[in-house]
């Protein structure tokens, strides 16, 4: 069954600019505002690092209501968009690195994104367990074991 997702950009830079103020000054006063605050924590808190994607699926805000597995689902389908604009626009093929893929996901989503991934495409997935690629002749698993690659 097909979901309607939505994605808008939050970001603390653009929500209640005062009239007449523009996203840059805003930007710069927040910064002046809690200099002192980033030197004592040593950590940066205000920027563009800070923003974030609000994804709604079928209505429902994704973060609140949906599992760990629809999440993940969505950042991996995210992330191959992300592959295929790349490519795009930049005429040549790129590589994929997947973190721990299937993680939170159940085997069914897991044997349709397997099946999502073959291609001529160069993409390279970790997982702290053995996987099983099926009948996929074009994967090649490599295994670290105390350093050393198998």
């Amino acid at each position: 069954m097909p979901y309607t997702i939505g994605v808008a950009y939050e970001s603390e830079l653009t929500s209640d600019l005062p009239e007449g103020v523009s996203r840059e000054e805003s930007f710069v006063a927040r910064l002046a505002a809690v200099g002192a605050d980033e030197s004592r924590r040593r950590t940066t808190l205000v920027g563009p690092h800070r923003d974030d994607l609000r994804v709604v699926a079928d209505g429902r805000d994704l973060r609140r209501y949906g599992s760990q597995g629809q999440r993940r689902l969505f950042v991996i389908l995210l992330r191959l968009s992300e592959l295929t604009l790349l490519e795009s626009e930049l005429r040549e093929p790129c590589v994929l690195l997947l973190d721990d893929l299937f993680s939170e996901l159940d085997h069914e989503v897991s044997d349709k994104l397997k099946r999502l991934l073959e291609s001529e495409r160069q993409i390279f997935v970790t997982s702290p367990v053995e996987m099983d690629w099926g009948a996929d002749d074009t994967a090649k698993v490599l295994r670290v074991n105390e350093g050393t690659v198998q």
